[in-house]
C-alpha cells in the first residue's frame, strides 16, 4: 500500500502514456467548437450591399443590430447599438 501512495504522489512520468499536444483539446472546444470568432462583415450585409445601393426600411429591419452597425460603418456612419433597433433603422435609412 505504501508503494501505491508513492506512485500516486510521485512526479515520475515514466509509467504515464505519452500524448501528443495536438491530441489534447480543451473540453469546451469538444462541446462548443472553436472559441475563436471571426470578426468581419456579415454575409447578409455583403449580399444585399452588392446587389443594391438603396435599402428599404423593411430590409433594414430584418437585419440584426450588429448587422446594422456594420453596414453603417461600411458607409461611414457611426451608430450606437444601445439605442432601440427601430431608431437605428431610421437613422441608417435617412443617411443612406
Amino acid at each position: 500500500m505504501i508503494n501505491w501512495f508513492k506512485k500516486l504522489f510521485s512526479n515520475k512520468t515514466e509509467d504515464a502514456p505519452k500524448v501528443e499536444e495536438s491530441a489534447i483539446r480543451h473540453w469546451s472546444e469538444k462541446t462548443m467548437g472553436s472559441t475563436v470568432k471571426k470578426v468581419g462583415v456579415p454575409r447578409s450585409v455583403l449580399v444585399t450591399a452588392k446587389a443594391k445601393k438603396a435599402f428599404t426600411k423593411t430590409e433594414l429591419s430584418k437585419m440584426t443590430k450588429k448587422d446594422l452597425e456594420t453596414l453603417g460603418r461600411k458607409h461611414g456612419i457611426e451608430l450606437d447599438r444601445r439605442l432601440v433597433k427601430s431608431k437605428l433603422v431610421s437613422q441608417l435609412h435617412k443617411k443612406l
